[in-house]
């Protein structure tokens, strides 16, 4: 990488700076006040009937499809296996026969809890940022407006480091860029940089939704505690215990990779200095969620980890 990496910006206004985490109940309260400004959308959008009544709307190369598949053998819970995007295209919302085949999967009702998956949900564009598509549909204004009010939103996020590096690692086995492109000369409406920035998107969600609906789940603890990381999920969706579904759980994670990449990530074209520089970027971010979660998350911290670990100087 050359020297235009880009540096952070505002860091310094961000909470948490002087190393205490604060209380989660500080960052929701704050966020708590401010749901009535959010705007309305350009079309009035209907309520729907019989859909999902929970989402698992993020972040991609999150976990969200392990949490999908754990949380499907619950006896109260099923989430379709369709992960098509509903929510965040506009051209689906207002057609009578988008809004069924996209309501179609739900029609079994064996079980009261119907959960719909789309990792890419959890994504708000800011113009002024380089990294940003100009503009995006306003994904929680339509969840506001059609889904069941009460409907828990569940956020599994990981280290915006390590997910930007996951992301770019699946675009390339989809032949999306090229093995020699930084990673900070991806396409923008690609979105491997700016997904990771947390703070902007919660606020906006959060303002949208009302910050009583979004559960943040943490990455970490799905791959060192996959137990504690389902019982946060179980209790953001308000489900009794069961015995069950304990004992049928496979908690073990598996990543998933085409079978040829490895030999690609061997000899990895992602360096040290964009490593740090996307931590650089992503600071006020990580100390950010610290804050909502009112915990300290140090594997987000650990810059020399993540240049052992995915890049060829490292190995």
């Amino acid at each position: 990488m050359t020297a235009d990496l880009p540096v952070q910006q505002d860091a310094g206004s961000a909470a948490g700076a002087s190393g205490t985490v604060p209380e989660r109940a500080s960052v929701q309260q704050r966020l708590a006040g401010a749901v009535q400004d959010a705007q309305a959308p350009a079309a009035p959008l209907r309520r729907l009937e019989g859909g999902p009544n929970f989402l698992i709307a993020g972040t991609q190369q999150g976990g969200t499809q392990w949490l999908q598949h754990q949380l499907s053998r619950h006896p109260h819970a099923d989430v379709v296996k369709d992960a098509a995007p509903f929510f965040s295209r506009p051209g689906r919302l207002t057609k009578d026969e988008e809004i069924q085949k996209f309501l179609e999967p739900f029609a079994d009702g064996s079980k009261p809890l119907r959960g719909h998956r789309s990792p890419g949900y959890f994504w708000v564009a800011d113009p002024r940022s380089e990294f940003s598509p100009p503009r995006k549909h306003d994904t929680a204004a339509a969840i506001r407006d059609m889904l069941d009010p009460n409907a828990p939103v569940l956020l599994s996020l990981r280290n915006p480091v390590e997910r930007a590096i996951s992301a770019y690692w699946r675009h390339f086995s989809n032949a999306e860029i090229e093995l020699g492109a930084g990673i900070f000369q991806t396409p923008a409406r690609l979105g491997i940089v700016d997904r990771g920035f947390y703070r902007r998107h919660y606020e906006d969600w959060a303002r949208t939704l009302g910050p009583e609906r979004l559960r943040v789940l943490v990455f970490d603890d799905l791959v060192e505690r996959p137990r504690v990381y389902l019982q946060e999920a179980l209790s953001a969706l308000r489900v009794g215990d069961s015995p069950e579904f304990w004992d049928s759980l496979k908690p073990k994670v598996k990543v998933g990779n085409v079978g040829w990449l490895p030999q690609f990530k061997k000899q990895s074209p992602i360096t040290a200095q964009e490593i740090a520089a996307l931590h650089a970027l992503y600071a006020d971010d990580i100390r950010f969620m610290e804050e909502l979660l009112g915990r300290e998350l140090p594997r987000w911290h650990n810059v020399g980890r993540l240049v052992k670990q995915y890049t060829a100087e490292g190995k």
